[in-house]
């Protein structure tokens, strides 16, 4: 009987056109949770670290079970890359997924509908939509077809762009869309191989999270996109130092400072070192 008023209490979730972001620190990788008033989708599942364990189980599952989340909505795919893609079957397995995207049908098992641009949905009043890949990009690169998508709330916007590149940042800038964001999840985790000039400019983000692994071998975030991310005004905040990076986004649109969970819960043993080191 002492339990049952753990049992009966109601994890709080967003009003009706809030939006819930945390971006889950997977080690180098990337897994995001977007929540709604009454919906959820997730952005990538981080990667497999071993044929025993993945960052499915080890963390997105773990996570959405603290929220009381026993279904999803939507869980979309950017691409196949196990740094994105390696915890998806775990997901898949591990909740109710009404709905499977991904840029290619080989990036989660089951029944698998490709993103293309284009494509949109509103929940709770908050927007979602998906900016590239074009139906047609047989011809794009596996990081360059990364599922681009955009999320609205009270006329705030959240853009995570997988792992663009380049290429596909210019094709971005040609097709004339709106870019401007104020958060971005910094493409390809910070590669001196996205993030250029014109893409930068273009989404003016006051904030830019890195979704990396301590001390990943690539060096990510590199130090020029870290660079040119601080001239235009953004704070950076990464995975590998702030642990998990949630950011609230009310119904008119204004953006609650982010949270990390390693400001938030703070132990002697936790490196605190800032995105740059």
């Amino acid at each position: 009987i002492f339990l049952l008023p753990a049992l009966l209490v109601t994890p709080p979730r967003p009003a009706p056109g809030e939006l819930w972001f945390t971006l889950l620190d997977v080690g180098q990788g990337l897994a995001a949770v977007l929540r709604t008033h009454a919906h959820t989708l997730v952005y990538d599942a981080g990667p497999r670290y071993s044929d025993d364990l993945d960052a499915g189980t080890a963390v997105v599952l773990p996570y959405l079970r603290q929220q009381g989340l026993r279904s999803i909505d939507a869980l979309l795919i950017s691409h196949r890359d196990n740094d994105h893609a390696g915890g998806a079957d775990a997901v898949a397995r591990g909740v109710r997924v009404a709905r499977l995207m991904a840029s290619d049908t080989e990036s989660v098992t089951g029944k698998v509908e490709a993103c293309a641009d284009g494509m949109s949905r509103q929940w709770d009043g908050v927007r979602f939509e998906i900016l590239h890949p074009p139906a047609s990009a047989s011809a794009l690169r596996r990081n360059d077809a990364s599922c681009v998508l955009m999320v609205e709330a009270g006329g705030t916007r959240v853009l995570l762009p997988g792992d663009i590149e380049a290429r596909a940042e210019a094709q971005l800038l040609r097709s004339g869309r709106d870019l401007s964001a104020q958060v971005l999840v910094a493409p390809h985790h910070g590669s001196r191989s996205s993030s250029t000039t014109a893409f930068v400019h273009a989404v003016a983000p006051r904030y830019v999270l890195y979704a990396v692994g301590y001390r990943n071998r690539w060096g990510f975030p590199h130090p020029w996109v870290v660079e040119r991310y601080q001239r235009a005004g953004a704070q950076a905040y990464d995975s590998a130092a702030h642990g998990a990076i949630e950011l609230r986004i009310s119904a008119t649109g204004e953006v609650v400072p982010p949270r990390a969970w390693r400001a938030e819960h703070r132990r002697y043993w936790h490196w605190q070192a800032g995105p740059t080191e």
